[in-house]
């Protein structure tokens, strides 16, 4: 994989032929790279092609893991967990629906914390936000999704407590149920 991954990064900025550069409409740089969890072949990629044009290259590209292979890893875990530990397996613990849930959630909100981080990078490159303010928010949505997603198993087991209100219906209901107290009250 590492040696097929340095070969396309030369032969997608470089002629097989004759070792000459392809033309600008030809050419491919990475500068966004994405592959398995596999980082050295991505590194590999991105090493060749900065190595190729030099230091305008240097720190340009970016490798991202992808999260289909992610998400089957984590899948492929929980899993390996019922069928290790008989103690998790059965009705209500972890069965294949209860798996497949699981996942989908995970699933879902790395993809939601994706489009929040997607529309804070339009936002900067449109100048309606400078850079130095869109990395705190960048920052502050990353740790949101990492607490989004260290909460899903707790929110399956019935334990609310770790989840935020744009993943829980529980805490969605509840929020709505002392809204409609509220104005009762009044």
């Amino acid at each position: 994989e590492e040696d097929a991954a340095e070969i396309a990064g030369r032969l997608l900025l470089k002629s097989d032929d004759n070792g000459s550069f392809l033309n600008d409409d030809e050419a491919i740089f990475g500068d966004d790279v994405v592959s398995d969890g596999d980082t050295r072949a991505r590194n590999k990629l991105i090493l060749t092609q900065s190595t190729l044009i030099g230091d305008a290259a240097k720190g340009v590209a970016k490798g991202y893991p992808s999260i289909e292979h992610w998400v089957k890893t984590v899948s492929n875990g929980l899993y390996l967990l019922a069928r290790t530990v008989s103690s998790l397996r059965g009705v209500g613990l972890l069965n294949a629906p209860r798996i497949r849930a699981i996942v989908s959630d995970i699933n879902r909100a790395i993809r939601l914390s994706n489009l929040v981080l997607a529309l804070i990078d339009k936002r900067t490159d449109e100048g309606v936000i400078s850079p130095e303010l869109a990395k705190p928010k960048r920052d502050a949505e990353l740790k949101l999704c990492l607490k989004d997603v260290y909460a899903i198993v707790p929110h399956h087991c019935g334990d609310h407590r770790s989840c935020s209100e744009r993943h829980c219906r529980y805490k969605q209901i509840i929020r709505a149920l002392k809204a409609r107290k509220k104005l009762q009250k009044v």
